[in-house]
């Protein structure tokens, strides 16, 4: 297949139909309505699949290279593929389904990154390579470890990347070619550990015989040595089990004692074909296996080698015989061989001998003071330190330097008695690189026998790895960020249109000296407004940036207060049930925003009842406990008050559900819903310390759970649990008081933003109160140190250098009485009150009304 390969990409091809002369044939020629030929079930999905979302675009203008290439990909009758465009979209035909597995029909047609994202690293710069050079590409036995069916597998390919030119000349595509190794390399794997294990036979201790005989007995292949008589002189426990007799009846005896005669001289035939030739041959045994129920035949691999002796005299053959018929399984069984293996010679072997000389994995015996007694070849190989250097050098001066400590550390540990297994370190060459080595060390008696595998490309593909999850991470989040600001964009385009239109009318009539519509003008304009206030509201609250004034609140309380006005939302075809449970603590929370959280849960529950249903709004105490708070790392394990709001209607399906929080996402039709609510509620319950849960099922109604945290007595907060918040037990808004006015007080403003600076101060002079303005902290501070009177200190939180926070507490040290409100409209650092305020401060979000202004510094002043 190599050879193949080699040959095709030194053939002089520029357009595929010279290659393969059935595209001569094909119809692809024929109109661009017949673009490939019928090629089974993948020439089936072909034609029928929309390809409007795949980079290749319409069959109908593929270009002429494009159809030729994928054709020969559907005549193909082994692995091939074709690598298109600039994203190089994958096409193949149906001999490649067993390679994309369950990826099919998913990877049909899409860039190859997502296809073969578990090994993208290895194939792109191949690929690139091949489109930037014009130069076909070769490579032997590649590990590729697949993705197939859930389970990461190990996998090897030989395969050929050959570049196919369009009309014009130019590399548009690369066709690939490949033949799948992996039962080949894990063979040669499994008879290169039988060598080490055989050829030591004749020459090593009684000890290290009996270690051979254990470590063959561990295997589940059948391992044999074999006279040159064919009479078997050594076999493992696994040959016993598998012809159901004592090794005592094997040992001395050929094939013809336990194989059917035909199958006895196949084998008998392969075996003087080994010994003949003198090399290593792998052939396919199948063998008839009298097993518990009856004869049946298994298929064996078996890789056989001459058995010499030191002077080259023939012995006879060793052997290892794998079954075959489930490869799978073959694998896991060659993986524990391996490990086992490698424990056992680390534990037990004390000088080099011949497994000790060929492993790739480097082999160490080192005294209890850490000084090396012997290490393998596989040491200068991997890291470049011959024998004598090695033994002369202290250990830690090869080790990383910041890897020292824990070395030092994990020896200690090992020369106690107890093994260290997967510890990692850094190892330098003897060129100045260092290389990751994975550690296996055990002690026995005065020595420590340790065992390390080269990790070096293991670690660097990690480090890609995670560079890459790095950049998806960030671009998911560059994504959300784009459809948050373009649903901010078009509802505060929509607000602010109609702000401006109504300003300019008034505007108008007030220069014709018409007043007869302008109140007409200016109230829509304010309706506007205070939508746009709502908006940034649920903004803040989504990103946990809203400022929270977290009080004891009696939930049931709460409930009952707004039951009225719930059942006039709801309508009279739905019916409101409440379970409360009434030996509830209270809940730490803002009853304000939980009850625009009630609300809008409620507002949802009747959209998704158009016909009618039932509502139910239940109240209970909830342990989440450590198993659940493990996968929401916002959340403490404990007792947390539930809120439930469940409904009768039609549900949510798993696409939906999964969307449920995102912003500006919704369900309902346009002009019915900002997509604002279930995010402004999920940002509050994350902000109060709790958590929100959805659980939905379609056509049999949703269910919303919120966890808030309960009150704990220790927080300093005297007054009791809030009730039902700003309604009256009628459910209607209590009735707003008459605007307080000043009465000469002096009131100091510090705001940046020279509009609400003037609003303020036009207010406040409108209102009976005396002002002094500044623009920053600094100006603020001079106004405070030239001794002026000042009862109130009004400040933006948000100031440019010294923040408001900052200045208040500079004028505390000059003034200690000042009382102070802070205006935010973003109040990131201000997030929960009772964290951000002093005795004797206050705080009002933007943008406020008069009347709010009015009140809360009457508030502030009279406390």
């Amino acid at each position: 297949m190599r050879e193949y390969f080699r040959n095709i990409l030194n053939s002089p091809v520029h357009d595929l139909r010279d290659a393969n002369p059935r595209l001569h044939r094909s119809p692809m020629s024929t109109s661009p309505g017949n673009a490939y030929p019928p090629g089974g079930a993948t020439g089936a999905l072909a034609r029928s699949m929309d390809w409007s979302g795949s980079p290749l675009g319409s069959p109908a203008d593929w270009s002429s290279g494009l159809r030729h290439s994928f054709s020969l990909c559907l005549d193909s009758p082994f692995f091939m593929a074709l690598y298109w465009g600039p994203e190089f979209a994958l096409l193949y035909g149906d001999a490649y389904l067993p390679l994309v597995a369950d990826k099919h029909p998913r990877s049909f047609g899409r860039p190859a990154r997502h296809v073969w994202h578990e090994f993208w690293d290895v194939i792109e710069p191949q690929l690139r390579r091949v489109v930037e050079t014009g130069e076909g590409f070769i490579t032997a036995s590649q590990r590729l470890d697949m993705l197939q069916h859930g389970v990461m597998q190990e996998k090897y390919f030989s395969y050929s990347f050959m570049p196919v030119r369009d009309a014009d000349g130019r590399v548009a595509g690369v066709l690939n070619m490949a033949h799948e190794t992996t039962t080949e390399v894990l063979t040669e794997r499994a008879r290169q550990t039988a060598q080490v294990a055989l050829d030591g036979e004749a020459a090593l201790s009684a000890q290290t015989r009996n270690l051979l005989q254990m470590l063959t007995d561990g295997t589940p292949d059948v391992v044999y040595v074999k006279d040159t008589a064919g009479r078997i002189v050594h076999a493992n426990d696994t040959v016993s089990r598998m012809f159901e007799m004592p090794l005592s009846d094997i040992i001395g005896h050929d094939d013809t004692h336990w194989l059917p005669p035909e199958q006895a001289a196949m084998v008998m035939a392969n075996d003087r074909k080994v010994m003949a030739s003198r090399q290593t041959h792998a052939v396919e045994e199948p063998l008839e296996i009298v097993g518990p129920h009856g004869p049946v035949v298994r298929h064996y691999l078996s890789t056989k080698s001459p058995w010499l002796a030191a002077d080259g005299t023939l012995l006879g053959l060793f052997g290892i015989s794998r079954d075959i018929t489930e490869l799978k399984q073959q694998e896991e069984d060659l993986r524990r061989l391996n490990e086992t293996l490698e424990l056992r010679v680390a534990e037990r072997t004390a000088e080099r001998d011949r497994i000790w000389r060929v492993s790739r994995e480097i082999f160490v015996v080192s005294g209890m003071d850490g000084r090396f007694m012997a290490v393998n070849p596989a040491f200068e190989r991997i890291l470049g330190w011959t024998d004598e250097e090695a033994l002369r050098m202290p250990f830690l001066d090869m080790v990383h330097p910041d890897d020292i400590e824990n070395t030092q550390r994990e020896f200690k540990r090992v020369i106690k008695g107890q093994p260290a297994l997967g510890f990692k370190n850094r190892f330098r060459h003897r060129d100045g690189q260092y290389h990751w080595l994975n550690w296996t060390a055990v002690p026995e008696g005065e020595v420590v026998y340790s065992v390390a595998r080269d990790i070096t490309d293991e670690e660097a593909q990690a480090q890609t790895l995670a560079r890459a999850e790095e950049q998806l991470r960030h671009a998911q989040k560059m994504e959300a960020v784009g459809q948050l600001t373009g649903g901010i964009a078009h509802d505060f385009n929509n607000l602010l249109a109609t702000i401006m239109a109504n300003l300019e009318l008034l505007q108008r009539r007030v220069d014709s000296g018409r007043t007869d519509e302008l109140p007409r003008y200016v109230a829509i304009a304010r309706t506007s407004a205070q939508r746009a206030a709502s908006l940034t509201h649920r903004l803040l609250a989504f990103s946990r940036r809203q400022s929270l004034d977290p009080r004891p609140v009696d939930l049931n309380a709460l409930v009952t207060g707004m039951e009225d006005l719930m059942h006039r939302t709801l309508g009279e075809n739905t019916a409101l049930q409440t379970l409360l449970d009434p030996d509830l603590p209270p809940a730490f929370t803002d009853a304000n925003q939980l009850e625009s959280a009630l609300l809008n849960l409620a507002i949802n529950a009747r959209d998704a009842m158009p016909e009618g249903g039932k509502l139910t709004i239940e109240t209970r105490l909830s342990r989440l406990d450590e198993r659940y708070t493990r996968d929401h790392s916002e959340l403490e394990p404990g007792d947390y008050l539930q809120l439930s709001v469940s409904d009768t209607g039609m549900g949510m399906s798993a696409e939906v559900l999964s969307k449920a929080f995102d912003p500006f996402f919704t369900t309902k039709p346009i002009g019915q819903g900002t997509g604002l609510g279930l995010s402004m509620i999920y940002g509050y319950a994350r902000q109060s310390g709790g958590h929100v849960a959805i659980y939905s099922e379609p056509g049999k109604g949703t269910s919303v759970k919120l966890y808030l945290p309960c009150y704990r007595y220790d927080n300093g907060l005297e007054d009791g649990p809030d009730g039902a918040g700003g309604f009256d037990g009628s459910g209607s808004a209590v009735a707003p008081d008459p605007v307080p006015q000043g009465a000469g007080e002096t009131v100091l403003v510090v705001e940046d933003e020279a509009g609400v600076r003037m609003v303020v101060l036009e207010v406040l002079d409108e209102l009976g109160y005396k002002t002094h303005e500044a623009v920053d902290a600094t100006s603020a501070l001079r106004i405070i140190d030239s001794g002026v009177h000042i009862d109130l200190l009004v400040s933006d939180v948000g100031l440019p250098g010294i923040n408001g926070r900052q200045l208040a507490e500079m004028i505390r040290t000059r003034r200690p009485a000042m009382k102070v409100l802070f205006i935010t409209g973003y109040a990131g650092q201000a997030a929960i009150r009772g964290d951000f305020l002093d005795s004797g401060m206050d705080m009002l979000a933007k943008p406020f009304t008069i009347d709010d202004l009015a009140h809360k510094i009457e508030q502030i002043l009279q406390s």
